[in-house]
């Protein structure tokens, strides 16, 4: 079976992108007519598409991921990332410094390699946080790629799901040394990686579905 390309991800990708951006800009930049307001009452609820990408993030990459080695799943996911991410972090810091606020070097060296939380330094942009979850996400299909563990996800994903709800329950989520490693702090409401694993338990059922194709987006 080919894979072939599913419009109906690029349109929830496109309505995803669309309700975040209505939601930065009416609700972080509120406006003060009657209009802007309505508008803003609805589009509050636009944070909800950052776990709507996650969800067709997870369900692309794990599908991409099958009959494919570590190297090369771990090759194509750095193709598909790195490079755009580059320019942007390049961009971003030249309108920083014509602006007088230029980041300092480390800062920026630590920054392409978005591992730049783990040295102690912020990011040049914030809107990048989602990309250290992705990476996250990948290192976890890597490991049952490693293992050969990939036709069995759904067993390690009910795993995944009850270390979860021991880190919640015990507040690990809050802890500087688990922070970030199972838990999306949004609108001051965590979200577990219940919803991260949800997003890719039913692709070990059928793995074979044409409906289910991976978007040439997701591959190098």
């Amino acid at each position: 079976m080919s894979r072939g390309r599913v419009p109906e991800l690029d349109l929830l990708r496109f309505t995803a992108a669309a309700v975040v951006v209505m939601f930065h800009f009416y609700v972080l930049l509120p406006g003060n007519t009657t209009f802007e307001q309505s508008i803003a009452a609805v589009s509050r609820f636009g944070f909800l598409g950052v776990p709507l990408f996650f969800m067709i993030s997870g369900f692309v990459i794990l599908w991409t991921a099958f009959n494919r080695s570590p190297g090369q799943f771990v090759l194509a996911r750095l193709c598909r990332l790195y490079p755009s991410y580059w320019v942007c972090v390049l961009i971003t810091s030249g309108v920083l410094a014509l602006a007088g606020g230029a980041p300092s070097w480390r800062q920026l060296v630590t920054n392409l390699t978005m591992f730049h939380h783990l040295f102690g330094f912020d990011s040049i942009d914030e809107v990048y946080w989602t990309l250290f979850i992705e990476l996250k996400f990948y290192g976890l299909v890597f490991i049952l790629l490693l293992f050969r563990q990939l036709q069995q996800v759904e067993r390690w994903l009910a795993v995944w799901l009850a270390l979860s709800t021991v880190s919640l329950a015990l507040g690990l989520e809050h802890h500087g040394a688990t922070r970030g490693l199972d838990t999306i702090v949004f609108e001051g409401m965590p979200r577990t990686s219940h919803s991260v694993a949800m997003r890719t338990s039913f692709v070990h059922r059928e793995p074979h579905r044409g409906v289910g194709a991976a978007l040439p987006s997701a591959r190098c």
